[in-house]
């Protein structure tokens, strides 16, 4: 993968095989090498064939009757492989971009994992719509996506003005170390992987100890340009954050976007410290959390910042009352109790000094025109 390039890497995680079809004529242009070990079929065999080397005739009819409403938007399609030695069961993951129509062949996982719990994440997601707070609704969105997945950590990452980041809420196993109020450069997250963000909402990585599969051939032959991969679900990820996951003790991960307005607010990051295969149904679940945290993330500020200046108003009423009923002012200003100055944050008190100055030198002014 050349710099700079992660849309286009010509390769995929090989946990599952991917295949580029010509949408005109249903026939594979471009394989994963690893077709090889998955099916027992070399990339190089399935080159100009069709679906029908892989699927009964009833899956192939319904993948073309399909394939016309696709966009970048993938739809999930479940099927057994009848014409491959021993008929393996895989989901078929499609998608249509850059002038190709995807397949990505998922195994089904064979442990099972954590079971979906539809009273529960209904009860969650009331949760979620009823906080009158940020960190509140940051809260139950790691705690849910942690239930559905089962990863040992799950935690959201608020990025600043400054594209900084800040690690807001967790949910985590209770050996691990916690996470929560670290914070890291703009750099931690390269401009080029914010934008990849923007477009695709869900990015995992089941084993990062992974070698990537090429694709055979690298370069699409109608395009002579390897295709454009930003929608592909087994898009292999650059070897700097691999490298980046090793470091943090992550063997699989998962991130979701979040996104206010059109720009990224932040994401949802799930770390697990040994490969782990979410099935695409889950995911495609944790995605819809993270769209609907995404669509209510701004309301859920607007009551923050109600809520701050209303606490402000209440602050500054006290203290007014308290300093205008004494006698002598300055006096009662000075020995305000600390607490009441000091559990407010900096702006607040700069806002509160700044009224009770204003409120002063009318009492002041006041004072003065009367002694005349």
């Amino acid at each position: 993968m050349r710099p700079g390039a992660i849309h286009i890497p010509g390769a995929v995680q090989p946990y599952g095989f991917l295949l580029c079809l010509n949408p005109a004529t249903l026939t594979v242009v471009q394989a994963s090498e690893n077709t090889q070990a998955l099916i027992g079929i070399p990339a190089s065999d399935l080159l100009g064939t069709t679906l029908d080397r892989l699927l009964s005739p009833e899956r192939v009819a319904e993948i073309t009757q399909l394939q016309g409403t696709l966009t970048e938007a993938t739809k999930l399609v479940g099927a057994r492989l009848d014409q491959v030695e021993g008929q393996p069961f895989y989901k078929i993951i499609l998608h249509r971009y850059d002038g190709l129509l995807w397949l990505e062949f998922e195994p089904v996982a064979e442990s099972g994992g954590p079971t979906l719990d539809l009273p529960a994440l209904n009860e969650a997601l009331g949760h979620m719509l009823a906080a009158t707070q940020v960190l509140e609704f940051c809260q139950y969105a790691v705690e849910q996506v942690r239930g559905i997945t089962g990863f040992d950590r799950v935690a959201i990452y608020r990025f600043g003005e400054d594209e900084s980041g800040e690690i807001i809420a967790e949910a985590k196993h209770e050996d691990l170390d916690p996470w929560l109020g670290l914070h890291y450069p703009a750099s931690d997250i390269p401009k080029q992987a914010r934008a990849m963000y923007l477009k695709n909402w869900l990015r995992f990585i089941p084993d990062a100890r992974y070698t990537p599969s090429p694709l055979v051939p690298v370069n699409n032959p109608g395009t002579n340009r390897p295709p454009d991969m930003t929608y592909s679900v087994l898009r292999s990820v650059s070897p700097i954050h691999l490298l980046y996951l090793h470091n943090l003790g992550s063997a699989a991960t998962m991130t979701i976007s979040l996104i206010r307005n059109g720009q990224l607010w932040g994401m949802i990051t799930c770390h697990h410290r040994t490969p782990k295969l979410v099935s695409y149904e889950l995911r495609d679940l944790c995605q819809f959390i993270g769209k609907t945290f995404s669509a209510l993330i701004q309301s859920k500020e607007q009551l923050d910042q109600r809520e701050y200046q209303l606490r402000i108003r209440q602050n500054q009423s006290g203290l007014f009352e308290h300093v205008s009923t004494n006698p002598n002012f300055v006096e009662a200003y000075t020995a305000t109790s600390p607490t009441s100055l000091t559990c407010w944050t900096a702006a607040e008190q700069q806002f509160a000094l700044m009224a009770i100055s204003s409120h002063l030198a009318t009492r002041l002014l006041s004072h003065k025109s009367r002694s005349y």
